[in-house]
């Protein structure tokens, strides 16, 4: 088994001829009998070439006998620049306003689904007011306190243990999670204030990868933070 993600450490960035997916899949192909006849020289060389960091020949000779690959979804299967697609405002609040305060609490986040709410904010030229209490939940999201109000940002878990009924997003936030988007919940004060959808696009390899892979009998998990619905969307099209 391995486990590639977007922080597994590269020298050089992939070239877009020699994409690092593409390669590693080749990678495997050739490496059998690899070790024996010193070719796993060539193989890391061509490794290195698309970005991808091996330790050796054993590491190759080992690699014939892989049974599943486990990918991070973002930044490995997809390009790892999100942006926001859909901003549904709840109750009183204006699309504005749902937006300004999601990014508010993202603000200095180095997520990329943190950031792409802050970049749309910011592309709105909207203002963001300083956060105090900044907490982040584990598996739960976030919360901190803008301009007084009491913001959360996150998932049903969170929402569902704070006491904030979030019945009335669940129509949204379905749509959007059938569509292959990360959508996040919004509240203020104890109440719904919207939902907040952030995609992601698939990188050009990506479904070529996991079908050569799967070619080779060779098992594909996906790991993300989305939900089963979101995670099902993106894993209908990767094939």
């Amino acid at each position: 088994m391995i486990l590639l993600g977007y922080n597994t450490p590269v020298h050089n960035p992939p070239a877009p001829e020699h994409d690092a997916l593409s390669q590693f899949h080749n990678e495997l192909v050739m490496q059998s009998g690899a070790y024996q006849n010193g070719s796993w020289v060539v193989g890391v060389g061509k490794g290195a070439e698309a970005g991808i960091l091996i330790r050796g020949g054993e590491v190759l000779e080992r690699a014939q006998k892989l049974t599943t690959v486990i990918f991070d979804k973002t930044g490995t299967l997809t390009r790892g620049e999100p942006n926001v697609t859909d901003i549904v405002p709840l109750g009183a609040a204006t699309e504005e306003e749902a937006l300004r305060l999601a990014a508010a609490v993202e603000a200095g986040s180095e997520h990329p689904l943190g950031e792409a709410i802050v970049r749309a904010a910011r592309h709105r030229s909207i203002e963001l007011p300083k956060v105090t209490g900044f907490e982040a939940v584990p598996g739960h999201d976030i919360r901190g306190e803008v301009d007084g109000h009491k913001v959360l940002l996150g998932n049903r878990r969170l929402f569902a243990r704070e006491g904030i009924d979030a019945a009335a997003a669940e129509a949204a936030m379905t749509r959007l999670e059938h569509e292959g988007k990360t959508a996040m919940l919004i509240g203020s004060d104890g109440k719904l204030t919207g939902v907040i959808a952030v995609a992601d696009t698939l990188k050009p390899e990506a479904k070529e990868a996991v079908a050569a892979l799967a070619r080779e009998k060779i098992e594909v998990v996906m790991l993300t933070g989305d939900n089963q619905r979101t995670a099902q969307a993106i894993a209908r099209e990767l094939g």
